[in-house]
């Protein structure tokens, strides 16, 4: 290949510029002004610290508990079919048998609803597809499970229902570690009529069901404090709770609530024996006298046998017949002199009011030892009943390990703004004793939470210029906090002796047109982990051919922390995979990021077992399927604006690409070019044939096409590829002082 132009007064040598150590992407500012090593887009790539950028590996969708029976799911289209009475029935094994006086009007293999036939076992009332056997008869089946015989002739037939039973859409979920198994690490899924605990690794399912007649709605989030998992929900209704445990049948059950059972006097009749330091008080009455939990506090009334009066205890075990508290006394038997310790003893009581229980809260966080809501309803005397008090900027924090006491004339917050034009949105407990609520236009510090009647509890505004949009958004990493805002991804950093200054450049400004492309109707969805130095945020991206989609997040933005730049957008090739939550869980090989989709799959997103099995494609659960599908990972990369750092016209004359197959298959990548004045497009510049696992040199001629710049766009629809070096070879031309067009 000549290295001189033929033509012209004047001989120009080719100038090459190389392009390598990649970093990440930005389309943000023009292209021609980016530095070396960045892109203007990334599609499903990472960027290692070897400056190389690699297709993603695989998603890969475990599991699918909430498998939907063909039998019995409310499909499309259906049949509004009228009311018909069966007069006989009867079962044989899973085939439950119908009969009617006169033609019963039903077609073949059409969605109908069965009401509840008495005499059987285990039948769920609800829909059912019918197999026809005459103008008079009828057949469904049932679950394995369904016992008995049909005792009642009389069913009612009709069109299909919408039923809560039936709806397997997630609601909320959560990550759950299994102290009574060396730490085994669960993700928690909760639908509409029950939840499951997937165990990381083998995925085996645990079933949770949900206290009768207790639904969950859309409104709801969950979390592990304490050892147990709560499940809030909106609308007020009572919070769930789980204990953890796996033995018998796990289910959930509703915290206690209606009026608070206020600390009384435990007297003198009350026999307490200390043993090691272990001050163990007998209750005289359990049903009224012991109001308490683990972590309650109690005051002793009178100086007496090694206590002092005033003196404050907090409880360390309690049951309905005694509980027990730490003092330094000495030991003393229950049968012993003056048969035990007699004193007078009180549980801590409010000061101005009485305590309450949890209110109800759409979610809630765990700070230290203690438990954060949002205080949005007041308490009613009767269980199970809440009233909104038009308040969206308060909160409240439990007692310590007590999650169900609160003390509201001391226990509740309201931003230094209370009262604005602002509402609470959510909380980050960071280093030490500080809590961080974020409202949607401003952000407060809240410190010394643990001072008695939080007499020395200060919060402190950080900035009213910034808010969060996305609860889930939230992430601590280091000194920094990352979050979604109305500007982007903003970072708060402790600075100056850890005073908390909002940043004041978003640290997603680099990638504005991608935050711009967010859909700003259902952004608040969003979520965010950070996992092996890099922020995964999903976010909600509309098709640009107005597909329909399902308002979830089905895009994840990646920002890696080494390179200190964005890196990929990664996307599944099907709109109906979404998300619901990004959750790090497991151990070992399976340690790391997980996706949660709203038909209840769990998706590895970046796990490091897959370093030693690698997927070249994703298998996710698509929509309703119930078998995983294969879909190609589309990627691509767009590269900056190549100039020869001069405004000058040139003739783009050559290029050359240092690739690699990745995996187990080859790739063929597309190139196309753009040139920029003159405008032009070369949708299809060259293919590059990469074997798998080798490396490869590919060069090729442009056509000499004459433009200020020029940059290329490398995709594949089809497996897995490197790029480690771009070079493009180019002469000035025209360089006459003369105008030219």
């Amino acid at each position: 290949m000549s290295r001189y132009e033929s033509y012209g007064t004047i001989d120009d040598r080719h100038q090459d510029q190389v392009d390598s150590n990649f970093k990440g992407f930005n389309n943000l500012v023009r292209p021609d002004s980016l530095e070396q090593g960045f892109f203007t887009d990334s599609k499903n790539f990472r960027f290692n610290v070897e400056g190389v950028a690699e297709t993603r590996k695989g998603f890969y969708s475990f599991n699918k508990p909430f498998a939907i029976d063909t039998n019995t799911a409310f499909t499309l289209p259906f049949t509004l079919y009228a009311n018909v009475t069966s007069n006989s029935a009867s079962r044989s094994s899973t085939t439950i048998t119908l009969g009617f006086a006169s033609a019963h009007g039903i077609s073949d293999d059409t969605l109908i609803s069965v009401e509840d036939i008495a005499g059987l076992t285990n039948f769920i009332v609800g829909n059912y597809v019918a197999n026809v056997t005459s103008t008079t008869a009828l057949e469904i089946t049932v679950s394995s499970n369904v016992s008995g015989t049909p005792s009642d002739s009389t069913i009612q037939i009709g069109a299909p229902i919408l039923s809560d039973a039936q709806n397997t859409e997630i609601k909320s979920s959560c990550n759950f570690t299994d102290p009574a198994d060396n730490g085994t690490e669960y993700v928690i899924l909760a639908s509409n009529a029950k939840a499951v605990a997937l165990k990381v690794g083998t995925m085996a399912i645990s079933d949770i069901a949900y206290p009768d007649g207790e639904l969950v709605d859309n409104s709801s989030e969950m979390i592990e404090a304490f050892n147990k998992v709560y499940l809030f929900r909106d609308n007020r209704q009572t919070t769930l709770e789980w204990n953890g445990s796996f033995s018998g049948t796990p289910a959930f059950t509703k915290v206690e609530s209606g009026s608070f059972s206020q600390p009384v006097l435990k007297s003198t009749t009350n026999d307490m024996s200390v043993a090691n330091g272990t001050c163990t008080v007998v209750i005289a009455n359990s049903s009224t006298d012991n109001p308490l939990s683990v972590g309650d506090e109690i005051v002793i009334l009178v100086t007496a046998n090694g206590f002092t009066k005033g003196e404050t205890y907090t409880i360390s075990a309690v049951s309905d017949t005694q509980f027990e508290f730490k003092a330094e006394v000495d030991d003393v038997g229950s049968s012993g002199e003056n048969n035990g310790v007699a004193i007078d003893l009180i549980g801590r009581v409010s000061v101005e009011s009485d305590f309450i229980h949890m209110p109800a809260p759409p979610f809630g966080i765990q700070h230290q030892d203690r438990l954060i809501v949002p205080f949005f309803n007041s308490v009613g005397a009767s269980a199970d009943t809440f009233t909104a008090r038009n308040i969206d900027d308060e909160f409240l924090i439990s007692y310590p390990f007590n999650v169900n006491k609160y003390d509201p004339p001391f226990g509740s917050f309201v931003s230094p703004k209370g009262g604005s034009n602002d509402r609470l949105v959510g909380f980050l407990s960071f280093t030490g004793n500080r809590l961080l609520v974020f409202n949607r236009k401003s952000i407060i510090l809240v410190e010394n939470i643990d001072t008695l009647n939080f007499t020395g509890t200060t919060t402190t505004l950080i900035t009213d210029e910034v808010g969060l949009v996305a609860r889930k958004s939230v992430v601590q990493v280091g000194n920094q906090i990352l979050f979604l805002s109305d500007n982007g991804v903003y970072g708060a950093s402790f600075i100056d002796l850890y005073n908390l200054r909002g940043n004041e450049i978003p640290l997603s400004k680099p990638i504005d047109q991608t935050m711009n492309s967010i859909d700003r109707t259902n952004w608040h969805k969003s979520c965010g982990v950070y996992y092996n130095n890099r922020y995964f945020l999903a976010v909600p991206i509309a098709p640009a051919d107005g597909t329909d989609y399902s308002g979830n997040p089905n895009s994840i933005i990646v920002y890696n922390f080494l390179n200190k730049a964005w890196e990929s957008v990664d996307t599944v090739d099907d709109v109906n995979f979404d998300i619901t939550n990004l959750i790090v869980a497991g151990e070992g090989a399976y340690r790391g990021v997980y996706s949660v989709g709203s038909n209840g799959t769990l998706t590895s997103i970046y796990v490091e077992f897959y370093k030693n099995n690698e997927l070249d494609s994703d298998i996710i659960y698509s929509g309703a399927s119930q078998t995983a599908i294969l879909k190609n990972i589309k990627s691509s990369l767009t590269t900056r604006q190549f100039n020869l750092n001069s405004i000058d016209r040139k003739k783009w004359n050559a290029f050359e690409i240092v690739s690699q197959g990745v995996g187990n298959y080859g790739s063929s990548v597309n190139v196309a070019a753009e040139f920029e004045n003159t405008d032009k497009t070369v949708n299809n510049l060259a293919t590059i044939s990469i074997p798998a696992k080798e490396g490869i040199s590919t060069r090729g001629r442009i056509g000499n096409h004459r433009a200020y710049g020029m940059q290329m766009t490398l995709s594949a629809d089809l497996y897995r590829f490197q790029i480690r070096i771009l070079k493009l070879t180019a002469g000035f031309t025209f360089k006459s002082i003369e105008s030219t067009q």
